[in-house]
């Protein structure tokens, strides 16, 4: 009989691709455990935390409506002023303020002022209203609320509208709500992707939302 001298060297090499392969399926696996570890959803948000969570899903819902009353132009303008520390400004009519301020009213969240002219970017890269009220920048409420909500919030609504991927996203994550609450919760923008997952990573590549959120 005749022996196969290569058969423990054979076997030797196909348990090093199993023990590859094997690892190459479980780190992902792995990777997600250690952050859902690291980030317990389940926990209750602190008070403060609520209240930040809240404010992002608020001003997230008055972006992504604003959102859908400005071109695709309009809303790169907006967005890359913010992200460059420039100024720059989009006007807008009476009835554009008034189909708006329905839409919010209808979502439930606080209008704008009935005498808003244009949303800017102002030196700080804040998004603002501005009113006729002698030509005065108004933050009103609509725009209030601590720096990073503000920021954060700005960047991911103006992509978050039917028809974007961003709003598919945000969808998949349970809504403005939950993506807000996921945001607060997760420490870093590692974290937030193994949690969500590839809904998350479509968030975090839109341009100023790394910057801004965490």
């Amino acid at each position: 009989m005749k022996l196969n001298v290569h058969a423990p060297k054979e076997a030797f090499m196909f348990m090093i691709a199993a023990i590859v392969t094997l690892s190459i399926v479980l780190t992902p696996w792995a990777e997600k455990a250690q952050a859902e570890e690291a980030v317990d959803m389940d926990r209750e948000l602190t008070a403060e935390e609520q209240k930040q969570a809240d404010q992002i899903a608020e001003n997230l819902t008055k972006m992504s409506v604003l959102a859908q009353h400005l071109s695709e132009e309009e809303r790169q303008q907006l967005n890359d002023a913010s992200v460059n520390g420039t100024e720059t400004s989009v006007a807008m009519s009476k009835d554009q303020v008034a189909s708006i301020n329905d839409q919010l009213a209808a979502e439930g969240v606080e209008t704008l002022p009935e005498n808003t002219t244009s949303f800017d970017v102002n030196q700080a890269g804040e998004f603002v209203a501005e009113t006729a009220d002698d030509g005065s920048i108004s933050l009103y409420g609509f725009w209030g609320g601590a720096w990073k909500v503000t920021k954060c919030a700005g960047h991911l609504g103006l992509v978050i509208f039917p028809g974007m991927a961003a709003f598919r996203a945000v969808k998949a994550l349970g809504g403005m709500k939950t993506t807000a609450e996921l945001l607060v919760k997760a420490g870093s923008v590692d974290e937030f992707i193994a949690i969500g997952g590839g809904a998350a990573a479509e968030i975090v590549g839109i341009q100023g939302v790394q910057e801004n959120c965490f």
